[in-house]
């Protein structure tokens, strides 16, 4: 009976401060880097975390805190889902011409720029959403399916190899 009331203090994370060392802090920047900026969203996966920032550029911090950035969009990111096991990220943007664009980069691969990616670009939700603006993002782990949330209530379910070249168009949900 005594025993039923005994407590046990489980800990499941060691509390450490992140200090920056001088090869962290080199011309990419790392920590302090990230505090300059005006974050508009987030994501971890694939031993990363990623954000997005209001002028349109997405930041990789890996496990050795090193900050690589490129250019996504044209104004800024508003949403932004990196894959568990794999290296795809998501992203959905604003660009000048267009808005709730999604984009799918590939971490592991680098372009001529020296940029990641670009694996596709989805831009279904321009013509008929334009008064909308994307508020929530889930991608399966397999890529099989992309389901997003819009402001007024809309939800869109992707189906489908989603790194094809032209997928299904998307199922509206109200």
């Amino acid at each position: 009976f005594r025993s039923m009331f005994n407590w046990r203090n489980l800990q499941f994370f060691e509390k450490e401060f992140l200090k920056e060392d001088a090869n962290q802090a080199g011309a990419q920047g790392g920590l302090s880097s990230l505090k300059k900026l005006d974050i508009r969203c987030s994501a971890s996966g694939n031993g990363a975390l990623v954000v997005g920032d209001d002028v349109g550029s997405i930041y990789i911090m890996d496990k050795q805190m090193r900050l690589t950035s490129f250019p996504a969009f044209e104004k800024e990111v508003l949403l932004l889902f990196a894959c568990r096991k794999s290296d795809f990220l998501y992203s959905v943007g604003h660009d000048k011409d267009a808005k709730n664009v999604i984009r799918l980069w590939q971490y592991e691969k680098v372009d001529k720029a020296g940029f990641y990616f670009l694996h596709k670009a989805m831009n279904f939700l321009s013509s008929k959403y334009s008064e909308t603006e994307a508020t929530a993002i889930e991608v399966e782990e397999d890529l099989g399916m992309l389901a997003l949330g819009l402001s007024d209530g809309t939800m869109l379910l992707v189906r489908g190899d989603i790194k094809a070249k032209d997928p299904r168009p998307p199922l509206k949900f109200e």
